[in-house]
């Protein structure tokens, strides 16, 4: 299969599954496929990554990892703690 990203080699199985499933009508074209293959395949590690992060956030919470922010008082010392982070992390060439 050739496109703007050059020649890809696939195994013979591969292709003909994917022919088979551009004559039942599952896109218009073998390169269509792939497209809509490796967009859903990207969204898949997007919401892998957002649920790991869910995880994360509720086992920090389940071993009292946390910030209560229960009076204005206590958002703007949070707030000053993260700009103090931000700042040493880009002083020290960190990207966030």
């Amino acid at each position: 299969m050739k496109g703007p990203m050059g020649a890809i080699q696939l195994r013979d199985e591969l292709r003909q599954e994917i022919h088979r499933a551009v004559a039942r009508g599952y896109a218009e074209c073998a390169e269509m496929f792939l497209e809509a293959a490796v967009e859903r395949m990207l969204e898949g590690a997007e919401e892998a990554a957002f649920l790991a992060a869910i995880e994360e956030g509720l086992a920090d919470a389940d071993a009292r990892r946390t910030t209560l922010i229960a009076t204005p008082e206590d958002a703007e010392l949070l707030l000053q703690r993260l700009t103090e982070d931000l700042h040493r992390n880009f002083a020290a060439g960190r990207v966030l």
